[in-house]
């Protein structure tokens, strides 16, 4: 039985050995696109922790923590951006547009530019 043991953790460590490069191969495509660092990075998470650095991979968050702990994942082609110590907050976007100037884009609108008064832009409507 010992043998049987013995012969068995062998083969595991065996076993262990020959994955150890098809275990690298995927470590080595889990480097970042970018990293973000030296700044202040506001999560969302329950304390609302503010961390220094966050990397991407993918247009995705890959990784939040500190300047050091998020640099040290980076491969030769990673794109390195210092922050020089502005805030990042996440989820905030302008996606707000100018309506007149969509209207003149898209062509559904009624131009009213150099309209005055109220009467005026009722009947510039009313034409249209």
């Amino acid at each position: 039985m010992e043998t049987i043991i013995k012969t068995g953790i062998v083969a595991f460590v065996v076993f262990l050995f020959l994955q150890a490069p098809v275990y690298a191969q995927r470590m080595i495509s889990i480097i970042p696109d970018a990293v973000f660092y030296n700044g202040k990075i506001v999560t969302i998470d329950p304390e609302y922790h503010v961390d220094e650095a966050f990397a991407v991979r993918d247009g995705r968050f890959f990784a939040v923590g500190t300047s050091a702990e998020v640099r040290a994942l980076a491969g030769p082609d990673t794109q390195i951006i210092n922050l020089d110590g502005h805030a990042v907050v996440p989820g905030l976007m302008d996606n707000h547009n100018h309506q007149y100037h969509v209207a003149l884009l898209t062509l559904r609108g009624v131009d009213l530019e150099g309209i005055k008064t109220l009467a005026d832009m009722i009947s510039r409507l009313q034409a249209a």
